[in-house]
């Protein structure tokens, strides 16, 4: 069976068992844009409360996860690409049999996009409502 036949089968069995197939993780809650109506912006969070998730906890997460059915994650944030670790996070969900994804509000992507590639990074989201 084709790689899409097979994750179309994945998905059909957990929709037919009423299990989630998606997990949406916020890796941390640092922004480098000033959305007016986002908790997370620049300038909204103090430095003493900004947080980052750690990666080693997350590849445990991620063995739960996915032995509970979840066989796609999408990171989110803030603003994810600012996460130092984020290709090992995407390389971690990818080795475990997960599909990846990243939300993000662009502006970092020029800069990092060859290395998510290349950490096994297939599908970005970009978000419009952040101002420039």
């Amino acid at each position: 069976m084709t790689t899409l036949g097979s994750k179309v089968w994945d998905m059909l069995h957990l929709i037919r068992h009423g299990g989630p197939a998606l997990c949406n993780i916020a890796i941390t809650n640092s922004c480098n844009a000033t959305c007016d109506f986002c908790n997370f912006a620049n300038g909204k969070v103090g430095r003493k409360d900004l947080r980052w998730i750690d990666a080693e906890q997350l590849d445990g997460a991620l063995d739960i996860l996915h032995g509970r059915g979840i066989r796609y994650v999408s990171f989110f944030g803030g603003e994810p690409l600012l996460h130092p670790r984020l290709p090992d996070m995407i390389a971690m969900s990818v080795a475990k049999g997960m599909g990846p994804a990243v939300i993000t509000n662009g502006w970092l992507l020029s800069s990092r996009l060859d290395q998510l590639a290349a950490s096994g990074l297939r599908t970005v989201y970009v978000s419009i409502d952040a101002p420039w």
